[in-house]
């Protein structure tokens, strides 16, 4: 229990990061690893990443995260990110014959040797104008091909005519390398690459880069189709941790084994307070602020851990995992771990 000493009570803190994929380019990047080097150096930091290449469930590193935590990582096939995300928005389990799809805009630019991709985010993510404009074109097209596009507050949702077959990456994991390694690939490949080369054409000349070219932003110049697959197989019966959050993937992955989500929580107090007899809790938390970050989450985190609130913290982020024992807090003679020793 949170309230008590017993060894099973644990906290496992999924962070959500705006600026994750590389903590090097980050402006806030010595606030943010401050604490998570003092969590390496009294207990334990291990590289954590999604699959690198192209799947079918196409989980972001987070959700992978999530899966892992949850004990659901051998079956992670069964719960790609579209599908069980549209379950959640949708509040119903989409029939195993339909297959769903995340589409993100996206900007490519070409390099030395290959096509190099990159997310549109904080300054340069599309406002609301721009999203509907293009929405409203992408609509029209896919339409036409019998695609139904489906917006919400986070992206696009595609649901396609028919099952399609194919594997696919993120597009984070998939502009960390080659892209050309990162394309569909599998029996519908094909028709998903055509796909986004013709909403590419589509987008080369479209009014709103006309104005983001003005502005001095990246263009919305191409579209990346992942997470292809549908709900093929209910899973099995298993009774899921307490959970906190507003994440589409981590409602519709609860839902999925009929249970719900609290919602998100604004700060460790507040989460702490919410669940005091839980043994075990589960916190997907957005963070674009190290500031905040650090005095909302890590700090008292790390507080509640000494004082025995909890026995175990458990926090991935970006591509890392930190685990911290509450017996691990008296070897105070550790010093912190540079990120420049954390494992490869």
């Amino acid at each position: 229990m949170l309230s008590g000493h017993s060894d099973a009570a644990a906290l496992t803190l999924l962070v959500l990061d705006e600026t994750a994929g590389d903590l090097s380019r980050n402006p806030h990047r010595s606030e943010r690893l401050a604490l998570l080097e003092r969590m390496a150096g009294l207990g334990r930091v291990a590289r954590h990443r999604g699959p690198l290449q192209p799947s079918v469930a196409a989980l972001s590193s987070w959700q992978f995260a999530l899966l892992e935590t949850l004990s659901l990582r051998d079956s992670s096939e069964l719960f790609p990110s579209a599908a069980v995300s549209q379950a959640a928005l949708s509040n119903a389990i989409s029939p195993p014959a339909e297959c769903w799809a995340h589409l993100t805009c996206v900007h490519l630019e070409a390099g030395l040797s290959d096509m190099r991709g990159m997310l549109l985010r904080g300054q340069a993510a599309l406002d609301a104008e721009d999203r509907a404009e293009i929405g409203a074109m992408l609509a029209e097209y896919l339409r036409a091909d019998g695609y139904e596009l489906c917006s919400h507050d986070d992206g696009w949702l595609v649901r396609c005519p028919r099952l399609l077959a194919a594997r696919t990456m993120p597009p984070l994991q998939a502009f960390s390398g080659p892209l050309e390694a990162a394309l569909p690939v599998g029996e519908d490949a094909a028709e998903l690459r055509r796909l986004m080369t013709e909403m590419q054409m589509l987008l080369h000349e479209h009014p709103v880069n006309e104005r983001r070219a003005r502005a001095g932003l990246p263009s919305a110049n191409a579209t990346w189709l992942w997470s292809v697959s549908s709900l093929s197989h209910r899973p099995a019966p298993a009774i899921l941790p307490v959970a906190f959050g507003g994440a589409t993937y981590l409602k519709g992955l609860y839902l999925l084994h009929s249970q719900t989500v609290h919602d998100p929580l604004s700060d460790a107090a507040a989460l702490a307070a919410a669940a005091p007899s839980a043994s075990s809790i589960v916190a997907v938390v957005s963070s674009s602020d190290a500031a905040s970050f650090q005095t909302q989450w890590l700090t008292p985190l790390l507080d509640m851990l000494r004082s025995g609130t909890f026995d175990r913290l458990i926090v991935y982020f970006d591509a890392w995992r930190f685990e911290l024992q509450r017996r691990d807090l008296l070897r105070f003679w550790r010093r912190s771990l540079p990120e420049s020793r954390w494992p490869a």
